[in-house]
């Protein structure tokens, strides 16, 4: 099988949830709470899973399981299917699709099983009706099999997944790495009452989305995965609606019940018992932010709108906070939060952006459901323009070209968008250093390669495979009486190691040498 596009099928309940190391601890506490977690499931435990699964292949479809056992056996000995099968392991997948109800076409397959042929005619019949069926399966493979009789996995009911899992650890092809789709045993929170929960605690939180649950798709998962959350299995209940909003709620609960986190779209996960200022830095307004005077002036004549604080906004108490916060416009710029409270109570919120832009006002007791400024949509345009994406890939005389042509205009652009160097886009990266053309007095890139070369050798990289690398290569122009080439030597096979050489394009002396260890960020060594 390819492990990689089944882990990143497997993750596809995760991946909607972006889970910082901070999250992870706290998840880790809210699970546990001083109470004794169940140990995580071994491939051996896991194994086990098997027999349960055979007692209760009702809660699949039972020809259909039989045929994903039976194609995960057959593929455990030969491998993904291809006409290099034998014409016995083929007779026997054609037997076994006729015999599940799957797709193929019956009258050939009793012809392949019930009519004398030669051993010719068979393989070549046995081709004609699996390559039939398989023609528009790319990876042939038990995961995509099972995706082409149940549609994407995303969509997969939880006891589904539990039999890909199972069917994958007991033929040897699991990962203990990957999430695990598990069964939940009799003394956990069963799917209908988790859902339940999971609806409870979004009508709690976010306010009128109860159409958008009760008329959307839910999406269940019991799972354990130790990378995201721990040892333990959680719930995880997913709530779409395409004719409402884009996006999903989600909730993660334990496996009793109790809430872990829970998320909206378009906004990172807020744990259990967290509040709006849970994680914030506080920022000081500079000339480009509304003082704290405007925000609350803003702020009242918002809530002022809503028929029962018109009257009393004057008499009300406020409190704002100009706040970074991953929250709300994913952490890259601050926001102003203002609170107002009558009788001792607070009542509602108002979020705002740095330039005084509305985002959203909810009651106080309820979560934000939009955490963008608009504009921030219309910037992420900007921010994802191609020409910075493709930057690694142009020549050298592109990326000159593309200096003179962007860098005015991404300097241009920061001047009233001063927060968009915070969110490292592929745009502002490439424009914060200028690139040109070496001249006669210059090394060529060749040789500064060559430099580099002999130079990663010395920090520890395999001679035989160096040449094998390969390179990005930059020729930095920034002091322009000081050039240097910048190259960039990225993993061989049988050597992982990546490494930087900065070099000194009129003397060719290396003035920067590094090996590119896991704690760098991407850009701290492509550009």
């Amino acid at each position: 099988m390819t492990n990689n596009h089944i882990k990143q099928a497997i993750n596809s309940n995760l991946s909607a949830v972006h889970v910082s190391q901070r999250h992870v601890n706290q998840i880790m506490s809210n699970i546990t709470e001083g109470k004794k977690v169940k140990k995580k499931l071994s491939v051996a435990f896991v194994l086990m899973m098997i027999l349960i699964l055979a007692i209760v292949t009702a809660l699949a479809t039972t020809l259909l399981f039989n045929y994903f056992s039976g194609y995960a056996q057959l593929e455990s000995i030969h491998g993904e299917y291809s006409n290099q099968w034998p014409t016995s392991a083929k007779k026997q997948l054609v037997e076994l699709m006729l015999d599940s109800d799957v797709r193929i076409d019956q009258q050939k397959a009793t012809q392949l099983l019930e009519t004398k042929l030669s051993e010719t005619e068979q393989d070549m019949l046995a081709d004609d009706i699996l390559g039939s069926y398989f023609a528009s399966i790319e990876y042939k493979d038990t995961f995509n099999i099972m995706q082409y009789e149940l549609g994407n996995f995303d969509s997969w009911n939880y006891e589904e997944k539990a039999v890909l899992t199972s069917l994958l650890s007991q033929y040897g092809y699991y990962n203990d790495a990957w999430p695990q789709y598990m069964l939940p045993q009799a003394d956990d929170v069963q799917e209908a009452e988790a859902i339940q929960i999971a609806k409870n605690i979004l009508i709690s939180n976010y306010q009128d989305i109860s159409i958008i649950l009760d008329d959307g798709i839910v999406y269940s998962s019991f799972v354990q995965s130790s990378l995201e959350y721990g040892d333990d299995s959680i719930w995880i209940i997913e709530f779409l609606n395409p004719g409402q909003y884009t996006g999903r709620y989600v909730v993660w609960l334990t496996r009793d019940g109790q809430e872990i986190l829970h998320q909206s779209p378009n906004t990172i996960p807020i744990l259990s018992g967290e509040d709006d200022l849970t994680g914030s830095t506080v920022a000081i307004p500079g000339i480009y932010d509304i003082s704290l005077e405007q925000a609350i002036g803003i702020a009242k004549e918002t809530i002022s709108e809503i028929g029962e604080y018109a009257a009393k906004i004057d008499g009300m108490e406020v409190y704002a906070y100009f706040v970074y916060n991953e929250r709300f416009c994913q952490g890259v710029e601050p926001v102003w939060l203002i609170f107002f409270e009558t009788e001792g109570e607070v009542v509602q919120k108002v979020l705002l952006g740095y330039d005084g832009s509305y985002i959203d006002t909810v009651p106080a007791n309820r979560e934000f459901s939009n955490t963008l400024r608009r504009a921030f949509y219309e910037e992420s345009i900007f921010n994802n323009d191609p020409t910075g994406l493709e930057f690694f890939s142009m020549t050298i005389e592109q990326k000159a070209a593309y200096s003179q042509e962007w860098i005015p205009k991404v300097n241009d652009y920061l001047t009233m968008n001063p927060y968009y160097a915070n969110r490292k886009s592929p745009l502002y990266l490439s424009t914060r250093y200028t690139y040109g053309l070496p001249s006669s007095e210059d090394i060529s890139e060749a040789k500064a390669v060559e430099i580099g070369k002999q130079v990663i050798i010395e920090l520890g990289a395999q001679a035989e495979l160096v040449d094998q690398r390969r390179y990005e290569a930059l020729f930095d122009i920034t002091d322009e009486s000081n050039p240097v080439w910048k190259i960039t030597f990225f993993q061989a096979n049988g050597d992982k190691q990546r490494f930087r050489v900065v070099i000194d394009s009129h003397t060719g002396i290396v003035k920067q040498e590094f090996i590119i260890s896991q704690d760098f960020s991407w850009w701290e060594f492509r550009y």
